[in-house]
C-alpha cells in the first residue's frame, strides 16, 4: 500500500462507517444517506484507479486493508465488530461498483434483528469468510518435488552462509536474507500455486537451514492466500527466515539430542526466542516483523507458551502465521528423535490446537490451501 494511499483509506473507513451508522436512522433518499453514499463512491474510484481490486480482511478485531495490517482505532475496532457481527471476514470490491451496490454494502452491514439475511455478492462486490472450515479427511499426498525446490536449494546454501556468520556473532547479511525472499515471492508469482511451498526441500541434512527455509515459504503462502502483498509480505517472509535465529546460539549437542532433554536443558531451549529478538533488535536493516516473530512464535494463541509476558495485547499477525508454519514443517521433517509425521496427522494437529496454539482463522486459512491444492492435485490426468 503506498504511503498517498493511507489517507484515501482512512477517508473510505470514515466514510463508511459512518453511512452504516445512519442507515439506522434515514432513508436511502435521505440528505444525509445521499451525501455520505457520495462520499464513499468518490473515495472508492479514487482507490480503484489504478487498481483491479480494494480488498479489506478481518482478522479478529484487526484490519488488513490492500495487503497491509491497518493500524488500530476506535473506528476500525468498530467495523471490525460488525463485520464480525455480519460474519463476514473479506470483502473484495471491484472497479465499477454501482451506487446499488455501495447500498448494498451499507446495509449489508448495518442489518440487524434475529437471524438478518446474509450479505449477498454482487458482480463487482464480493462477501467472503475466513473461517475453520471442517473438510473430513484433508489428507493429501505431497508431490515429490516443485518448481520452489531447485531454487530453494541454492538459498539454503546462501542462507547457511548467513547463519554462519551470525553463529560467530558477526554482522548480519541482511541484503542477503531481502535477495533471498525476493526470489521466493518471484516465484510464488510465476506459479501462482502456494502450495509449492510444502513440497519437500530436504537436500541438506541441516535441519537449521531448511526449516528456516521452509517456514518462510509456508508464510508466504498463508500471506499470499490471505491477499497481503507488497512490503508486509516480504517482511513476513524474513521473518519466517528468522525466526529461530535465537537457536543458534544454543549448544547443538542441546538441539541434536536424541534422548528426552531434562529441565535445564529445556530452559536453555525456551531462551531462544528472546535471545533470538535481541540479536535481531541489534541488527540494522531488519523489519519490525522479523523481531516481533522471533520473540512470540512460541507465545501461542492462548498466550500460554514462552517466554511469559505480562501484556495480554494482540499477539502480531505475523508471529501467529509463523506458529502455524513452525508446527507444519517441524512435524512434516524427520528429526533425531522421530520420524517425519505424515500430512494427515499435521492436519489433525492444527485442528487439535484451534484455539489454543494457534489462531483459528489463520489454521481456516491454512486448511484451505490444503484443500485448494488437493482439488488441483484430482483434476489432473496421471
Amino acid at each position: 500500500m503506498a504511503i498517498e494511499r493511507q489517507p484515501l483509506i482512512a477517508a473510505f473507513l470514515h466514510h463508511l462507517t459512518a453511512a452504516v451508522a445512519n442507515a439506522g436512522l434515514y432513508s436511502r433518499e435521505h440528505a444525509q444517506m445521499r451525501r455520505l453514499v457520495d462520499a464513499v463512491a468518490q473515495t472508492l474510484g479514487q482507490l480503484l484507479e489504478d487498481a483491479q481490486e480494494f480488498m479489506l480482511l478481518r482478522l479478529d478485531s484487526e484490519l488488513v486493508i490492500d495487503g497491509l495490517p491497518w493500524k488500530r482505532s476506535l473506528q476500525t475496532e468498530r467495523l471490525a465488530a460488525l463485520l464480525s457481527r455480519r460474519g463476514i471476514g473479506r470483502i473484495r470490491i471491484a472497479p465499477g461498483i454501482t451506487r446499488e451496490e455501495i447500498h448494498g454494502l451499507i446495509e449489508a452491514l448495518a442489518a440487524r434483528g434475529f437471524n438478518p439475511a446474509p450479505a449477498r455478492s454482487t458482480a463487482n462486490l464480493r462477501f467472503g469468510r475466513v473461517e475453520v472450515r471442517q473438510r473430513g479427511n484433508a489428507f493429501l499426498d505431497l508431490p515429490p518435488d516443485s518448481a520452489l525446490a531447485e531454487l530453494s536449494r541454492a538459498e539454503i546454501a546462501r542462507l547457511m552462509e548467513i547463519y554462519s556468520a551470525v553463529k560467530r556473532r558477526r554482522k548480519m547479511n541482511v541484503a542477503g536474507l531481502n535477495e533471498i525472499v525476493s526470489q521466493f515471492i518471484a516465484a510464488f508469482s510465476r506459479e501462482a500455486d502456494p502450495f509449492l511451498a510444502l513440497a519437500p526441500l530436504r537436500a541438506f541434512d541441516e535441519y537449521t537451514f531448511t526449516h528456516a527455509t521452509n517456514v518462510a515459504l509456508l508464510n508466504l503462502a498463508q500471506a499470499v492466500a490471505l491477499g497481503i502483498q507488497g512490503q508486509t509480505l516480504h517482511d513476513i517472509g524474513i521473518a519466517g527466515l528468522l525466526h529461530d535465529v535465537g537457536k543458534l546460539f544454543i549448544p547443538d549437542a542441546i538441539l541434536n539430542k536424541t534422548d528426552p532433554l531434562d529441565e535445564l536443558e529445556w530452559g536453555i531451549i525456551r531462551q531462544h526466542p528472546v535471545q533470538g529478538a535481541r540479536y535481531l533488535l541489534n541488527s540494522p536493516g531488519v523489519p519490525r516483523a522479523a523481531v516481533v516473530s522471533a520473540f512470540e512464535h512460541h507465545l501461542r494463541f492462548d498466550r500460554q507458551g514462552y517466554p511469559a509476558v505480562k501484556s495480554q495485547g494482540a499477539q502480531n499477525l505475523c508471529s501467529q502465521l509463523t506458529a502455524i508454519s513452525d508446527l507444519v514443517d517441524s512435524m512434516l521433517t524427520p528429526r533425531p528423535y522421530r520420524a517425519a509425521q505424515p500430512l494427515r496427522e499435521v492436519v489433525k494437529a492444527l485442528r487439535t490446537n484451534v484455539g489454543g496454539s494457534l489462531h483459528p482463522e489463520l489454521v481456516g486459512n491454512f486448511l484451505r490451501i490444503l484443500a485448494q491444492a488437493k482439488q488441483r492435485g484430482e483434476g489432473k490426468s496421471p
